[in-house]
């Protein structure tokens, strides 16, 4: 009978073993990639979920206003239950053509308005969702106490438009105005006139904006909020460094929402929505300290001045003042 050649079966074992470790070495790959495809997934779904919270808090609020519309419709039914059913049907098509109208469904935001306000020359930062109104001083004659008397943009996703803008901001030195368009991932950019000058933030890469909100300056750069980062941009779009990941620990965030500058020290408060927090970083981005757990159900916007800091809370709904060593001084404007 014939025998095997040791040295073909030693052959045979070294390239079986060769074939394994080939085998091996592609199925680690295999995981790596698939890791790769599962956290490009994961901050997708981050995205898409941000963008989907914002929906969900406008659809909130206008189902809001419909129950209040219904319940104002029955009142004036009852009211006018003895007259003739004319004057009924009359009063009611009244309400339909006036309130209803007002009150459906509304349309994101076409205009940003800059007014006047008791003769002093003012710009107002108008923000949509509940964000804090700051103003600042120009150069701008206005003459109209009452009606806006500039507005900027159409809606759109185009140069010039704005789709859902959600923060604005204003250069004091070159009164440019910054305004984060939520939908179209980007920050626009236009001069005191409403002209549009450029955008940015639209672009691949580390810089990349995915559902901005929050905006402050100071100097010559400006800060942005999203979601669970906080991203450093030169005022003329380039990008200069970011911050932040998710989680509840230090520079870690669940849900951002509106920050501000102190100019006195040029910290930087943003509210960590979800963590029921506000935090505090440093001009060089490194944290300092937070606030607010005990006190903030969802905080929507911080604006800080020499006295106090004003914290607008969302679930509870009023407006917090805290000292400047976080204490919790009083709350005014409650539910209603």
């Amino acid at each position: 009978m014939a025998t095997a050649d040791p040295g073909e079966e030693d052959n045979f074992k070294l390239e079986l073993s060769r074939v394994r470790e080939k085998v091996v070495t592609k199925f680690r790959e295999l995981e790596e990639c698939l890791n790769e495809r599962k956290k490009k997934l994961l901050r997708q779904l981050d995205e898409i979920l941000s963008c989907y919270e914002s929906y969900r808090n406008e659809f909130v609020r206008v189902n809001e206003k419909k129950i209040a519309l219904e319940r104002s419709k029955s009142l004036n039914e009852s009211q006018l239950s003895n007259s003739p059913i004319q004057s009924i049907q009359e009063n009611i098509l009244l309400l339909i053509n006036t309130e209803l109208k007002a009150m459906k469904v509304p349309k994101q935001p076409n205009l940003v308005s800059l007014c006047r306000d008791n003769n002093k020359k003012l710009l107002e930062e108008v923000s949509k969702f509940g964000m804090l109104v700051e103003t600042v001083k120009s150069d701008i004659d206005y003459t109209n106490k009452t009606r806006p008397v500039l507005s900027v943009c159409e809606k759109g996703s185009g140069d010039g438009q704005l789709l859902n803008p959600y923060g604005v901001v204003i250069d004091r030195n070159t009164n440019n105005i910054y305004i984060a368009d939520n939908a179209t991932h980007c920050i626009k950019v236009f001069d005191s006139t409403g002209k549009y000058l450029f955008k940015f933030g639209d672009l691949q890469g580390e810089g990349k904006l995915s559902c901005p909100r929050g905006l402050a300056i100071c100097g010559n750069r400006i800060i942005i909020s999203q979601n669970v980062c906080i991203l450093n941009y030169q005022l003329d779009g380039k990008f200069v460094s970011k911050i932040g990941k998710s989680g509840n620990g230090e520079l870690e965030f669940n849900s951002l929402r509106g920050l501000t500058i102190d100019v006195i020290n040029e910290d930087i408060y943003v509210c960590d929505c979800y963590n029921n927090r506000v935090q505090i970083i440093s001009k060089d981005f490194k944290f300092k300290s937070e606030f607010g757990r005990d006190t903030l159900q969802y905080p929507r916007d911080v604006k800080v001045t020499e006295e106090f800091i004003f914290v607008l809370d969302e679930s509870n709904p009023c407006l917090h003042l805290f000292d400047h060593n976080h204490n919790p001084q009083k709350s005014v404007i409650s539910r209603g």
